[in-house]
């Protein structure tokens, strides 16, 4: 049974180290348990391995995704930028990063 997924991959545009979180998600019912959180401990371990400079996600604005946000904050990451009406009218692309 998958209770949790996440994965990254290199930014081919640029040649410093620099990747991009894909999509990480934790089954609602399991969530707050430590395994995002344990997820994002792997994937930086291993991109330390590979000597990555800085990892990049993006999110939407809508309140859907306010647990995602707060999940990223806590987890090291600072807001980097704001697309507005990327997604649609009045839902923003938000971008955040951490140095790895």
């Amino acid at each position: 049974m998958i209770i949790g997924v996440s994965g990254y991959f290199y930014d081919d545009y640029s040649d410093s180290g620099i990747y991009w979180l894909g999509w990480t998600y934790v089954e609602s019912k399991n969530q707050r348990r430590g395994i995002g959180k344990a997820l994002l401990s792997h994937i930086f371990r291993e991109l330390r391995e590979k000597s990555a400079r800085k990892i990049y996600v993006d999110t939407s604005s809508k309140s859907f995704y306010r647990g995602a946000r707060r999940f990223y904050l806590k987890q090291g990451f600072k807001k980097e930028g704001v697309f507005k009406d990327y997604y649609d009218h009045g839902e923003d692309q938000i971008v955040y990063s951490k140095e790895v």
